[in-house]
Order: C-alpha cells, then structure tokens, then sequence
C-alpha cells in the first residue's frame, strides 16, 4: 500500500449510463483473476499485489464538485471502492457524503458487503 496525491479525481467517461468516473484508489486487493481493471489501465504490475490510496481525495473533489453538471457518478470504475482497504481510509464514503451534498447521482460497483456500511448514504 501507498499512498498518491492526485490532480483530478472526477473524470469524463464514455461507459453507458455514467457521466463521471470516479476511484477512490488505484489497485484492488481483491486480485481477481477476471478483472478487466489491469487491461483498461494498461498496468504492468501484478493485479491484487498493490493498492494506491488518494489522499487528497476528498480536497480534489470538493473543488471538483463546484460548477460541473450534476450527472451519474460511478464509483469503482477500475477498482473496487469497498476493498478492504476502505475500512480504514473511508475515502468512499467521505466521497459518497460530498457528492450527496452537491446532488450528485451514483452508481457503485462492487463485490463487497462493506457497502452495507453506507447504506444512510445511499438510500433514495
């Protein structure tokens, strides 16, 4: 594990039905063997041996957020946003609670029950 600072965190995406990606860490710990994830990022490093944390996340979106059009967010596009990791870092929910705040709709994507965690966050 180690930790980046990032210039962007909210990225225009091409995926049906989103409008934003958004990941809250590069890497997954989860390592599955079926990940599309290493492909897309052109990575070289063994898939599930790394994870990059964001840690200015939170400070990046924020700014982020301010005066873009408030269109689907999806969480987790190339990592999974609830891997174990999330436990301690909380960025996911710290970016759930933002976009909440500024309207944002989201769409996450994960294996995790972590999500259950955030349930007050992602009820209609």
């Amino acid at each position: 594990m180690s930790e980046i600072r990032v210039k962007n965190l909210l990225s225009r995406t091409n995926l049906p039905g989103l409008y934003y990606s958004l990941n809250p860490y590069r890497g997954c710990q989860h390592a599955c063997l079926y990940c599309y994830s290493p492909a897309v990022l052109r990575e070289k490093r063994p898939w599930g041996e790394f994870v990059e944390v964001k840690v200015n996340a939170l400070e990046v979106l924020e700014r982020e957020v301010r005066g873009k059009p408030k269109r689907m967010v999806g969480i987790g596009t190339v990592t999974d946003p609830y891997q174990p990791l999330e436990a301690r870092f909380r960025l996911t929910r710290e970016c759930l609670r933002i976009l909440s705040e500024h309207g944002f709709p989201v769409c996450v994507q994960t294996k995790s029950d972590l999500i259950l965690r955030d349930a007050d966050l992602l009820s209609v």
